[in-house]
């Protein structure tokens, strides 16, 4: 590996880790409740937020601790415009309320 090369490499790694304090400053106290987990795994922050924190079962709305977290994520994230961010998510086996399944 060129000169060069490691010193990106350096910096690439600092970035990680500040980005990584950042979030674990941000969530600390979701973390504490064990309502999110983050994570590093090789070079990629992996957040993970309890379902139960996000959505009611068979609810469409966030909850407000749903959008307080995506929100001191996003305001973290947004410090580290090049980075690549992916969201994964599943529903649960409860159907949605009746007011809603002629939309769905």
């Amino acid at each position: 590996m060129r000169l060069a090369d490691q010193e990106v490499d350096l910096v690439a790694r600092r970035l990680v880790h500040a980005e990584v304090a950042e979030l674990e400053a941000a969530l600390s106290e979701y973390q504490k409740k064990e309502q999110v987990l983050l994570e590093k795994i090789d070079e990629k922050s992996v957040i993970t937020v309890s379902d139960a924190m996000l959505f009611q079962s068979g609810g469409v709305n966030l909850t407000d601790n749903a959008k307080d977290i995506l929100d001191r994520i996003g305001e973290v994230l947004s410090r580290y415009p090049d980075r690549e961010v992916r969201v994964a998510g599943h529903t649960d086996n409860v159907g949605i309320g009746l007011e809603f399944q002629g939309r769905f």
